[in-house]
């Protein structure tokens, strides 16, 4: 097996590793575009139930409202974190109250695409877990090793 220098090592794994974050609300139906109204933060994705999904013949069985961050080129997921909270954080109050009115869950999707079968740093800090547990949210993480 072949050794690198540290640096070297880890520069390499900058440049495949990418990680994305996102931010779902999911409930059984409920107007989307309200919510984007309450929020003031546009969506990157909305599937209402009963849509196709695309590029099959199966219906969401589920409304779906997301902001995702999009995959980065990172081994540092609280990088992400940062950014959802500086959205969604100053939202806490609607978003309790989007969970009241319309019986939605939140989910904090964590997609981290591992080159080299390395690993990657997650870290919740003492603000985010505060935030998650005021608001219900709950962990999604899923990784894929290449």
């Amino acid at each position: 097996m072949r050794e690198y220098p540290q640096e070297y090592v880890l520069d390499e794994i900058f440049d495949k590793t990418k990680i994305m974050t996102e931010f779902v609300i999911l409930g059984e139906d409920f107007p989307t575009d309200d919510v984007t109204k309450m929020l003031g933060i546009l969506p990157t994705a909305v599937k209402h139930k009963g849509e196709t999904i695309e590029g099959t013949e199966r219906q969401c069985i589920k409304t779906r409202w997301e902001y995702s961050t999009g995959y980065e080129e990172n081994v540092d997921v609280k990088e992400h974190l940062d950014k959802i909270m500086e959205l969604f954080a100053p939202k806490e109050q609607k978003l309790r109250e989007i969970k009241k009115k319309y019986h939605v869950e939140f989910i904090l999707g964590v997609v981290p695409e591992i080159a080299n079968e390395e690993n990657f740093i997650m870290k919740f800090d003492v603000n985010f877990l505060r935030f998650a547990s005021v608001i219900g949210l709950s962990f999604d993480i899923d990784s894929y090793i290449f």
